[in-house]
């Protein structure tokens, strides 16, 4: 897959997320704050394995994001979780690179759309 920031729209499975937080929309939101925080610790993270040329790090990190981000329904960034841990298995850092600046995109859109619902 081709990761092209204008194409990957935020992605977002309300049903699972609906499902997760008894149908509780505050909770919703929190949910999607906490991700997007969680998900600023991880870039640093990531940047970090991908400097040191350290692809097993790079593929854990990739298989967290990638469960962190299905749990709560965010199909964009678990899209983009599942090639960051591939590009670690294969030690293709300059793809790492290409999914960690999608996922500071992808976080980014959510940021935004959480700014649309603070009261």
């Amino acid at each position: 897959m081709n990761l092209d920031p204008d194409s990957q729209p935020l992605e977002i499975d309300w049903e699972r997320l609906s499902q997760i937080s008894d149908d509780d929309r505050e909770f919703q939101l929190e949910l999607l704050d906490m991700l997007a925080t969680d998900i600023t610790e991880q870039l640093v993270m990531i940047k970090s394995a991908i400097e040191l040329q350290d692809g097993q790090q790079i593929q854990a990190i990739g298989h967290y994001l990638k469960g962190a981000t299905a749990n709560v329904g965010v199909n964009s960034m678990t899209s983009i979780a599942r090639q960051l841990e591939a590009s670690g298995h294969s030690q293709n850092f300059s793809f790492a690179v290409n999914c960690v600046t999608e996922l500071a995109i992808q976080q980014q859109k959510l940021l935004a759309y959480l700014a649309t619902k603070a009261e």
